[in-house]
């Protein structure tokens, strides 16, 4: 008997590490376990390519002149990104060509549609639909969040999510109505972070399940094809900092530890361009997904505030800490994580002490639990596929 044929909608090509993984990984995984698989390629409102629609109105009911605003602001910026900078900057232009690089060789794509009048005109004929991972339920995006609620998808198909995100540890109660609407949509729904399972049953009253993020359903092994083998690294061992949000502290906290090893400390930059500098620490800028995991894979420590920079030390078994801050609205999946995995005492607030002693991990306890919550996480998203 035939596998299905699968469709996930998720947020992808913004050249964004996490986003390009966790879409890559979710459908890899699904091909290795024999389903037909791909990746419907909506393309998010930030896309440079993505057209407006009347359909397309943000969940918080943004004016036309709002609206105006935020496709002059999106189109401008994007537009400078992807054919005014590459001319003058030889980092962009490796960056994007190497994000580009990575789907083309290992994620399976449909065809691309660039509105939602596209996307819900056309006859897909997938017999199960997955809204995957990242910050799909997310209200404060500026445009329609519908299609990552499956609404475009038959209502005699199979509507599944698998590790989604509301990015929000709340929801305006004026919004809840709406939620409520497009969640029942949606016949089993899972989530990547236990303020997810709250959101849901405080909407829905219905019970979501706790799932891994869908780049842990792959081992170290398994992601070893995936990673740039020839990356040329000069040195035998760095401290590698890898962050979203600009901080001193976190720097500071890079460089003892790579003065306690003698060691140099490498900043994985989240873009090309406009990066900070530090004294002392050599950016890297033109790394794309395959990098990005080689970079973690090689370092001695990896010093982070990004879940997908936690993950893939988790993963790979490098020693990492986790910077984390109260001012931030995203803490609960990392927080979630790793008490999960008993590894807890690797975040450190920065309102409180920064100051850390270095200790290697021991990793045994952590990869067994691991090991047990990607067992689990795979039971369900068959279950709910054959289901």
């Amino acid at each position: 008997m035939d596998k299905q044929k699968i469709g996930i909608i998720t947020i992808l090509k913004c050249d964004n590490y996490g986003a390009e993984l966790q879409a890559m990984a979710l459908a890899k995984f699904l091909q290795e376990q024999g389903y037909n698989v791909q990746i419907i390629d909506y393309l998010f409102y930030k896309n440079l390519r993505h057209r407006y629609s009347d359909a397309d109105y943000s969940i918080e009911g943004f004016d036309r002149v709002q609206r105006l605003k935020n496709i002059l602001k999106f189109r401008f910026a994007n537009a400078i990104l992807e054919y005014v900078i590459p001319i003058f900057s030889r980092n962009q232009r490796n960056r994007h060509k190497r994000f580009q690089r990575f789907h083309q060789d290992y994620t399976p794509m449909s065809k691309e549609y660039r509105s939602m009048d596209e996307l819900y005109s056309e006859e897909l004929g997938y017999d199960t639909y997955i809204v995957g991972s990242d910050c799909v339920w997310c209200y404060y995006t500026e445009a329609s969040i519908e299609p990552y609620f499956l609404t475009f998808a038959p209502q005699n198909k199979n509507r599944i999510s698998y590790a989604s995100s509301f990015g929000v540890s709340a929801i305006p109660e004026q919004l809840k109505p709406k939620y409520k609407e497009l969640l029942n949509n949606i016949k089993t729904i899972s989530v990547r972070e236990g303020q997810g399972i709250n959101l849901v049953r405080e909407i829905t009253g219905r019970e979501a399940k706790l799932v891994l993020d869908p780049t842990l359903l792959m081992d170290k092994v398994s992601w070893g094809p995936f990673l740039n083998h020839n990356l040329c690294i000069p040195v035998q061992q760095y401290v590698l900092v890898y962050q979203l949000y600009p901080s001193q502290q976190l720097i500071s906290i890079a460089q003892k530890i790579a003065n306690a090893f003698k060691i140099p400390v490498w900043c994985l930059c989240k873009r090309a361009i406009k990066n900070p500098s530090y004294n002392g620490v050599k950016n890297i800028q033109d790394a794309g997904p395959s990098e990005f995991m080689s970079y973690i894979k090689n370092a001695k420590c990896v010093v982070t505030d990004s879940f997908h920079g936690t993950a893939f030390s988790v993963n790979f078994n490098v020693d990492f800490y986790t910077v984390l801050s109260n001012q931030r609205k995203d803490n609960s999946r990392m927080e979630s994580f790793l008490d999960m995995l008993n590894l807890q005492n690797r975040i450190v607030w920065l309102e409180h002490n920064s100051n850390i002693n270095y200790t290697p991990i021991d990793f045994t306890h952590a990869n067994k639990i691991l090991e047990e919550e990607r067992a689990k996480s795979v039971e369900y998203l068959i279950n709910a596929i054959e289901g």
